[in-house]
């Protein structure tokens, strides 16, 4: 959600140069998604969240939430703020955090172990 929406295109349109192809899904408000963009984001066999909040109490832990409450199975990999306080200019901490464009496509590539 947000501001790391840019760095997510951003690595998209990387791993899509390398022929490496992911489905990006921009959620406006986790609280309104529908069961039917859960059924298609679990299609994928693996959703990855990335927002700058914590990733204990945001984007990650509602999706996470949905899709246990509608039963449909789907592991996450949660990018986001683990750990406070911090402080710096925005580049650095979503550098810090692994949430940089660079940082998006090698975690992309580990967890999908390309």
């Amino acid at each position: 959600t947000g501001t790391p929406v840019g760095k997510a295109i951003k690595a998209v349109d990387i791993l899509r140069e390398e022929g490496i192809f992911l489905r990006l899904m921009y959620v406006a408000s986790p609280l309104e998604i529908s069961r039917d963009d859960l059924i298609h984001a679990a299609s994928t066999g693996l959703i990855f969240t990335i927002e700058d909040h914590n990733v204990n109490a945001g984007l990650g832990s509602i999706i996470a939430d949905k899709l246990a409450t509608a039963r449909i199975t789907c592991p996450i990999h949660k990018i986001g703020v683990n750990e406070y306080p911090l402080s710096g200019t925005a580049d650095d901490l979503y550098k810090y955090f692994k949430m940089d464009h660079a940082s998006l496509v090698k975690t992309f590539k580990q967890v999908l172990a390309l």
